[in-house]
């Protein structure tokens, strides 16, 4: 019988968390980034390793994105290693709320100032 190759499936979901920023997000809207920074498995390169782990991070600047993300990161790295024959298990730790800044706030703290020259300096923010 052929045994499952767990790099073989960390590489399948990889790319298919690299898919729900490319292709299932509405980035426009809510930016999100994935990122695997680390994969590890095996303990000499001629044996197919029993596991691997994967280990990253998620960044979003909207918490209804950042659920629906967490959701579509376990779907997709299960359904993947089921596909294969294999399982997966998602451990995600939200280390990090999201960064949301008042626009209101913004607004007040950044006053426009003067340059040494007399001239306005005025700050504005992106978008």
């Amino acid at each position: 019988m052929a045994g499952v190759d767990p790099i073989a499936v960390a590489t399948q979901i990889y790319t298919g968390l690299q898919m729900i920023v490319a292709r299932e997000s509405d980035l426009p809207r809510a930016p999100v980034i994935i990122t695997v920074g680390k994969m590890s498995g095996g303990v000499r390169e001629n044996i197919i390793p029993e596991e691997m782990t994967m280990a990253g991070t998620i960044r979003t600047l909207d918490s209804e994105m950042q659920k629906d993300v967490h959701e579509k990161i376990k779907r997709t790295a299960t359904k993947i290693a089921e596909s294969m024959g294999a399982t997966a298990e998602v451990t995600i730790d939200i280390k990090t709320p999201v960064t949301y800044n008042d626009p209101d706030l913004y607004r007040k703290w950044c006053r426009p100032s003067k340059k040494p020259t007399g001239q306005e300096n005025t700050v504005r923010p992106n978008g």
